[in-house]
């Protein structure tokens, strides 16, 4: 079968058939569907929960909220980004997925 064979739009009869071929009863209910499409328009930052990157490389110096656990280094905090922490006098280098690295600038 090639890509252009594969068909796109999806029909609501074809929809309705498979919803009713799910054996769990709750997916079959439009009220969950609806629930999923007005909580994703309603999207907002959970404070509560830390974001959290691996340490990768050498750390050559201390840096407040950085953690050792299972074997490696982590820095948690309650952030959007790595551009919303700032540590004095270091770089932070994201090192894509889920890690970075934190380089002690060289004085001028």
């Amino acid at each position: 079968m090639n890509k252009s064979d594969v068909t796109k739009t999806i029909s609501a009869d074809s929809l309705r058939e498979s919803l009713t071929q799910i054996a769990d009863s709750q997916w079959r209910k439009n009220k969950s569907y609806a629930d999923y499409a007005r909580d994703e328009k309603s999207q907002r930052r959970d404070y509560q929960m830390v974001n959290v990157w691996e340490v990768r490389g050498n750390l050559e110096i201390s840096v407040p909220g950085v953690v050792f656990a299972n074997g490696s280094k982590w820095l948690a905090r309650a952030i959007d980004s790595l551009k919303d922490f700032k540590v004095p006098d270091c770089e932070l280098i994201p090192v894509p997925p889920g890690g970075v690295q934190i380089r002690a600038l060289v004085p001028k």
